[in-house]
Parts: C-alpha cells; structure tokens; sequence
C-alpha cells in the first residue's frame, strides 16, 4: 500500500500500579474506526474537505489510560492543507477536554478527560477541515491528465488493532458527475499493496456516497486507503490571494525592517545629541613630547574611550623612567633552559604622583610610602593576582577623565545604559526563537539586528568635551612622530633585548629606561 498521510494516534497516561508495565500502556484495542469525507471546492475551485472521524475504543478496567492522541496532517506533497479542528465530543455530544501540537508536519489533538483515567468503551467523535487535499496527476507525462484524492483512512502508525475501517466518501451530484476513474481502495501496512476492501455507491440527501470498508480487521500498523480520478481541472491548486500576499509580504518586511529603522533613528538622534564629539582642527600635527600632565593611563581612555591593558604596562614604564621604581631583568636557573623573569623595586614614595599612578604603583607593592621604599617584587607571581584590581581601576579612569574635562561624563556610564537595553532585547529575541511561530521568528531576527546596531552607537556613545578632542589630536600627532621618527631607534635602544643592563648580581641585572616616550 502506498503511503501518503502519516495519521496516528497513541495512548496517553502513565501506569497506575508498579504491575502494569510500560509497554503494555497499548494494550487497548480499536473497536471501529469510521470516516466521513465531505469534499466540495470553493468559488475558485480549490478543494475543501470536512471530516468526521467516529473512533470507538475499548479501555482496560484497570488505571492505566488517560485517553487518545490523533495526528492529522498538516501537509500532503509538500502542500499546506490548513488543518483546523471544529470539535471534539463523545457520542453523546458532549465535549472531550483536548489541547494541540504541532509535530512532524502533523497538528496532534491530546484528547483526554481532565487527567482522569479511562475504562471501558469510549467514543471520540473528531470534526474538522482542511483544503487543497487533491493532486493533478499525469498518466503520460505530459499536461495534468487528471485530477486524483489519494487518501489515507485511519493511518499506519495505531500500535493497537483496530476490528473495522470505514469510509464514507460524501459528494455533491455536480463534482460526483467528474468522476472520471472507480474508487479504488488498499489495505496493509506500509510498502504493501493488499486489496481487502470493498467500494459500494450509493445517495442521500446531500448527493452520491462511495463508501470504502474494510473486509477484515487490522493488525497495528495497518491502513486503509482510497483512490479516486475527476476529470482534467475539476479543482485548481489553492494560491494565495494576491491581495493578502502582499499584506503578508507587508507584515513581514515591517516586522523586520520597522524595528531596526526605528532602532538606527533612535541612536542616530542620541548619538547626534550626547555622544558625537565637537569638532577639532581636522588636521593632525606631529608633536614631540607628551602634554604636561598627561599620563599613559589618561591618554588610553582619551584616545580609546577605554582603558586597555596594555595601558597599564605603559604606566609601569613610565614610573620606571620617573625613578620611581626600578626594574631588574632575573635569570632563573632551570633543568633544561633557564628562565627570564622581571623583579620591580620601589625607589621613592608616590605620594606626589597623581592618583591613578598611584593606584599602578600599589598594583605591585604593598606600601607605596616612604616606609615601603626598598620593597621588592617578583612581575610574574604579582601579574597572576591583578585582573580584578585593573578592573577596579578601569571603573575609576572613566570618572578621573570625565572630572578633569576630557569627557562630558564617564565613558564606561554611557555605554553601560545601553548594554542593558542590549541585554533585555536579547531575552525577547531568546523567546521569539523558542516559541518558533513565523512572525516572531521575523521580529526575533530583526531584534537581533537592532541589538547589533545598538552595540555599534555604544562603542561611539561616550562623548568627548572640546578638551577632549584638542587632547586627542595631540597625542594622534604624538603617535604620529613616534611611528615614522622614533619608534626604530627606541626599538633598538630600550626594548627588551636591546636595553643597556647593569650586573647587579650574577643573576641580576638593572634596566637601564630612560626614554620618556616609552
């Protein structure tokens, strides 16, 4: 039989005893499983199919099961067929408690009773609709020669046996009058072709009736199935209303696009307003010799916006050169190649130094007084320990530049108001893409956009005063003079294998800085 729709349906509820076994949660069996088609097209002459499925079961007397799970296809070659659900009752009328998911191009109605469990003989009564449900087949390969309802009854996935298939296929005298081709029917499971089935016509009010029954029952994993032939063009394909595709269109291109223009808008005009630095001189002078009173840890954040790690060697140099500290260059004798290691030693109190040299000083000693003056520490074991207490003093560095008019407030501040923004439009995008409906998805994509735009705008958001700016042409032309006249001949005088040394000890040896540029 060939397979075409993939209809199933389980158990629900989990064992009530330690002696029922999981396995045996199937162990109910399928009384009578009937179907009734009614297929009509609409104005356009796309195909509309309503169903009514009379499924009877019969339940253990035992707590084991809570209900039903029927899977109705949601697509049939590739097509979407608009499954929607009408009711769900018992023989009676009344309405069964049920709730729905989608799963493997299947809308899955959990049929149940409140969580209670079932016994004995229940009925579910199944309605619902769907479209588009006919193919246009060729027997020559060549044009449609004919249009064809393919279908599959009750499904080859029922774990359990089921006694009788049904169905009733009901049509209009108008669309009964395209039959081109007899009802055909199949039985079996997958991959097989049996014919134990028989087709019967008849009439009622509504038009002819064509009904498909089993001759024997099924064993689980068993199908019946029905073919049908209407004449060439009976039914068109579904399209899409021109009109409500490009409103869709619309809605998707506006989802996407609206949050990020309005997203670029809103940042352009805050970037405009408090983040754009004034306008400097336009032209970058060359400059021989730091500002009076700039430090390498200022002239970081102004050229930057943030303090940077290197940064910080640069400061430790530069108290080097200062006579603060000396740095001595430590062979360490080792098994297989001896090791270079740096030892740093206080020369002279700090307390004249202005307060963020400080705090480089007091990253490697303890007392940075005149009582410390003489203590030494070994580079290598002190750089382990420091991360936290550079992060410490990148916090103070963007107050120290704002307070001294270089910002017009601490450039780490006016990132940090956006990164929560950032952050809080994550967590919506998060659960755009969990809940995987279309619209959200487009919506979570576009967000995901607008974060990266305001991520851009937070690293040119801090804002520069007019001291700034002249601050930061300066040390560009400093920088400028340093690459193209001075950056070779410090390389070959003061860098770390070409810096003249003083034998201290035998394994010691004094650095010799002295270059301010450094």
């Amino acid at each position: 039989m060939k397979k075409l729709l993939v209809v199933a349906a389980v158990l629900l509820g989990l064992a009530y005893t330690p002696m029922v076994s999981a396995q045996n949660l199937q162990a109910f069996t399928i009384n009578s499983f009937e179907a009734d088609y009614y297929l009509a097209k609409d104005d356009k002459d796309v195909s509309q199919l309503k169903v009514v499925e009379r499924i009877e079961a019969e339940f253990p007397e035992y707590d084991q099961n809570h209900g039903i799970e029927r899977a109705l296809p949601q697509k049939y070659k590739g097509k979407d067929l608009n499954v929607q659900i009408t009711s769900i009752t018992r023989d009676d009328g009344t309405a069964w408690n049920y709730s729905t998911y989608a799963q493997n191009d299947n809308l899955i109605a959990r049929i149940g009773d409140g969580g209670r469990y079932v016994h004995g003989a229940q009925t579910y009564v199944i309605t619902y609709t769907q479209r588009n449900v006919i193919t246009f087949e060729s027997d020559s390969g060549g044009a449609f020669d004919h249009d064809e309802w393919y279908w599959d009854v009750n499904g080859d996935e029922w774990q359990q046996p089921i006694s009788s298939v049904v169905a009733r296929l009901h049509l209009r005298e108008s669309l009964a009058s395209k039959i081109s081709k007899d009802t055909i029917c199949y039985t079996g499971s997958y991959g097989q072709s049996g014919a134990d089935c028989a087709v019967e016509r008849s009439s009622d009010a509504y038009g002819q009736v064509i009904t498909v029954t089993s001759t024997r029952s099924f064993s689980a994993g068993e199908n019946l199935s029905f073919v049908m032939g209407f004449a060439q063009s009976t039914f068109q394909p579904y399209k899409i209303d021109p009109a409500l595709l490009a409103l869709i269109i619309a809605y998707f291109a506006g989802s996407f696009l609206l949050p990020i223009v309005i997203t670029f808008i809103i940042m352009y005009r805050r970037w405009s307003k408090s983040g754009r630095d004034p306008k400097g001189r336009g032209v970058i002078v060359p400059q021989y010799k730091p500002q009076k009173g700039m430090n390498p840890l200022m002239a970081d954040v102004i050229l930057n916006e943030r303090l940077q790690t290197k940064a910080v060697s640069a400061s430790l140099i530069d108290l080097c050169v200062s006579g603060y500290i000396k740095m001595y260059e430590v062979t360490k004798k080792k098994v297989l190649k001896d090791k270079t290691e740096y030892e740093l030693e206080l020369m002279k109190p700090c307390d004249t130094l202005t307060g963020e040299m400080q705090e480089v000083a007091r990253l490697f000693f303890g007392n940075i007084s005149k009582s410390g003056v003489g203590e030494r520490v070994n580079v290598n074991e002190k750089s382990r320990k420091l991360y936290a207490k550079v992060a410490s003093l990148t916090k103070t560095m963007g107050n120290t530049v704002a307070g001294q008019g270089y910002f017009v407030s601490n450039p780490e501040t006016a990132r940090r108001k956006y990164a929560w923004v950032s952050g809080l439009i994550g967590v919506i995008c998060i659960v755009g893409f969990t809940v995987l409906q279309p619209w959200l998805i487009s919506l979570s994509i576009s967000l995901a956009v607008s974060i990266v735009i305001i991520l851009l705008f937070q690293r040119i958001m801090p804002a520069r005063t007019q001291e700034g700016v002249d601050a930061k042409e300066y040390l560009l032309g400093l920088k400028d003079y340093m690459e193209l006249a001075e950056a070779d001949r410090i390389k070959f005088l003061q860098g770390p294998d070409t810096a003249e040394k003083i034998d201290v000890k035998d394994t010691k040896k004094l650095v010799k800085l002295y270059e301010q540029l450094l």
